[in-house]
């Protein structure tokens, strides 16, 4: 059962609304998913015929479908909102497969999921409904040929079933008790107070931790939020005496509303420009930010912001915890690479030539805005390698709260576009990421136990990234790394799914093949470098199963070997 949200008004909100085609079990699931008699389950459909007095395939037939679609659409609102229904605990509510093309019911479910509701989108094939659908009485399929109709309206609906879902759940393959259980748990532990509203915009919040105690800090997601950024000051306590911005080449127009914003509110700006992606990230760059907070008069009261990617959180970061032994810093990251990861979490660093991220500082950022229209201008490859991080976070969440989903969500997102800017689940798949690396940061800051899950394919990945001279992006990189980790500890026989991690990353468009020149040889001592190893001995993280990392020593060199051969191209 879905336990109740907080907040919860009379009359009783739903709980769960199901969407999805004909014959993808929205009906029998909704009764399982009630069975023990603490929820109640409503099936739109039925609902119609209770108050209409007839059949829907009656009302099809003497009253046209514009009629039923306006009945359907009040029986959805009052089921969604618990118009007439009991205050039960809970209330879970099966639509019928065409209620979504309806404006006022789309409309209901973006404020049913606005509000904390979840909407789960129900996927099924065209050959497992075949035979589901055999015998029914539904208007829409009547005829010979059920399964084209079928399959014609499923492509008519599927980007608004895509777009209203908060959870995404496939049932092809699973019985109807297995796909209960998976919804049951997929939204058992959503938090409503994760919806923020946001100044004139809303946005999605993380709350970051850290084990070591202090304020939680904010990360927000969401379109639009950087203009809201004048409302996050508060968080950093006083509004600062003055503030630095560092940015990358190609961001001054970023840089001039965050100017704007921050002078607003009463504090002078000065602006640092550094070099682009890597190589910023070097003790000449770290050299002139601090050159910069001279210059700027920064003194223990100040801010630096940071506008950019990974690199440019990174470096700045590392000023901030060095200028005075530390000062507020705040990150706008610009990449979806850097929302998911460097910008949140406190680790900052710079390169050296002995290998990457070697020297640095932990130092927690006092705010992070992660407004994802300031993506519109990279090239679609850059957005795409952020997703690796986001995958590794679904492969790693020990808890199962986020990781599943991820995953799922990142499946539909391959199915609806070829970039990840138009998946309307975008923001979402963000805050789900961030959440899995909350989770880590708030019981291990300083990566002495779980928070070490998130270097998932760093290892290797790091090591490509050297040996290539910092070119290679740091998500392709990682890609590649996680399929060399999975391999390895399918060699240590762990859990069998190289072959589904890499189609997973296949399927958004990142590499799972090293393409450069380098030798084994020159990448096995790159990784001997790594920062995670522990006496000489090189340390991975592997997997178990789905959402059940591990860490593995000292691997046998020959199965080191092998699992470089799944990865060279």
């Amino acid at each position: 059962m879905t336990p109740a949200l907080p907040g919860r008004r009379v009359p009783t909100p739903a709980d769960v609304v199901l969407v999805g085609p004909p014959g993808s079990g929205k009906t029998t699931v909704a009764a399982l998913l009630c069975e023990d008699g603490s929820s109640e389950v409503v099936d739109t459909d039925a609902l119609v015929e209770q108050r209409a007095g007839c059949t829907v395939a009656e009302l099809f037939a003497t009253r046209g479908e514009t009629h039923f679609r306006e009945l359907e659409a009040q029986a959805v609102q009052d089921a969604v909102r618990g118009t007439g229904f009991s205050a039960a605990p809970g209330r879970v509510v099966a639509l019928g497969g065409g209620a979504v093309m309806t404006p006022r019911v789309a409309e209901e479910l973006r404020r049913f999921a606005a509000d904390g509701g979840h909407v789960v989108w129900l996927q099924v094939g065209a050959e497992a409904v075949a035979e589901r659908l055999a015998g029914g009485d539904r208007p829409l399929l009547a005829g010979d040929d059920a399964l084209a109709r079928w399959q014609q309206l499923a492509a008519q609906r599927e980007s608004t079933w895509a777009e209203l879902a908060t959870q995404v759940v496939e049932t092809t393959g699973r019985p109807p008790h297995e796909v209960a259980r998976i919804v049951a748990e997929r939204t058992r532990d959503e938090d409503v107070a994760d919806r923020w509203p946001l100044g004139p915009r809303s946005g999605l919040r993380v709350a970051v931790s850290t084990s070591e105690g202090g304020d939680a800090y904010p990360v927000t997601i969401g379109h639009g939020v950087l203009d809201d950024l004048a409302l996050l000051l508060p968080a950093t306590g006083a509004v600062p005496p003055a503030a630095l911005v560092v940015h990358q080449p190609g961001l001054e127009p970023v840089v001039e509303r965050v100017r704007a914003v921050l002078e607003a509110a009463g504090t002078p700006v000065h602006v640092h420009g550094i070099e682009a992606a890597e190589a910023g990230k070097r003790l000449e760059g770290v050299a002139g930010i601090w050159e910069a907070c001279a210059a700027a008069g920064l003194d223990r009261g100040g801010l630096l912001v940071a506008v950019g990617g990974g690199a440019c959180t990174d470096v700045t970061g590392f000023a901030a915890a060095t200028w005075m032994r530390g000062v507020d810093v705040v990150h706008v990251p610009t990449t979806l690479l850097a929302m998911v990861d460097a910008s949140v979490g406190g680790k900052t660093g710079i390169n050296t030539s002995a290998g990457k991220n070697l020297v640095g500082a932990f130092h927690q950022p006092r705010a992070v805005v992660c407004d994802l229209d300031l993506l519109a201008g990279l090239p679609v490859q850059d957005v795409r390698a952020g997703l690796a991080e986001v995958v590794k976070c679904g492969y790693i969440d020990l808890e199962e709260v986020d990781g599943w989903q991820i995953l799922d969500r990142v499946r539909a997102g391959a199915e609806h576009s070829a970039d990840p800017r138009e998946w309307p689940f975008l923001a979402e798949l963000v805050h789900r990421a961030l959440r899995v690396k909350a989770r880590a940061v708030a019981a291990d800051t300083r990566e002495a136990g779980v928070r070490e899950f998130l270097n998932f394919g760093h290892t290797l990945g790091h090591a490509l990234e050297k040996v290539e001279g910092f070119a290679l992006r740091h998500g392709d990189a990682v890609a590649v790394g996680m399929v060399f980790a999975t391999a390895l500890g399918q060699e240590h026989d762990l859990w069998p799914g190289t072959d589904e991690v890499r189609g997973l990353l296949t399927s958004v468009g990142l590499p799972t093949r090293y393409q450069g020149s380098a030798t084994w040889e020159e990448v096995r001592v790159a990784m001997a470098g790594d920062k995670k190893a522990r006496a000489g001995a090189l340390r991975f993280v592997v997997l178990e199963e789905v959402c059940r990392p591990a860490t593995l020593d000292a691997p046998d060199e020959a199965l080191l070997r092998r699992a470089w051969e799944a990865v060279r191209a």
